[in-house]
């Protein structure tokens, strides 16, 4: 691999998840198109993964008064079940395809993240767990799930750092 795309996919991963750390969410949004300029959307989602969890041990160890465990213990489990779903959906589905389905996540949910509409649209709190295995799912597919997170626990955690 050259040595100036490793650089290139450092500095905007760094820049990425410095960006994001405020927001709660949009780091796969950010970095998944500089990750397919290179990689097909397989290794791709797999290499934004790898990032996506070391920025998330990082957030942890930073904000680990914040997090709220109760809402990790309630949808938590369902998340990374639906992010092991599909995640092995993905690897199913040959990359053209796939990198469509990535394509359309990486454009409709920014938009609904900035909707009015759809930022104000929440799920009861009886269903979290179903909003986390939606947004796990959303995650192991396609890399995305921050708005779809966001649609279920805004209202009950306004604090970003706690999720």
């Amino acid at each position: 691999m050259d040595v100036m795309l490793i650089v290139f996919c450092m500095a905007a991963t760094l820049l990425a998840a410095a960006l994001t750390v405020p927001a709660g969410f949009g780091l796969a949004t950010m970095i998944t198109p500089v990750m397919l300029l290179w990689l097909d959307p397989h290794l791709a989602i797999a290499a934004v993964a790898v990032v996506h969890a070391a920025h998330n041990g990082w957030k942890l160890v930073l904000l680990k008064g914040d997090v709220d465990f109760l809402a990790v213990k309630r949808y938590g489990w369902a998340m990374v079940l639906g992010a092991l779903i599909g995640a092995s959906l993905s690897t199913s589905i040959d990359p053209q395809p796939l990198l469509i389905v990535v394509g359309f996540a990486l454009i409709l949910l920014p938009i609904l993240s900035v909707s009015e509409r759809w930022t104000n649209y929440r799920l009861p709190e009886a269903e979290d767990r179903w909003g986390g295995f939606g947004s796990g799912f959303m995650g192991g597919l396609t890399g995305h799930q921050g708005a779809l997170r966001a649609m279920f626990l805004q209202r009950r955690l306004p604090d970003k750092s706690a999720y």
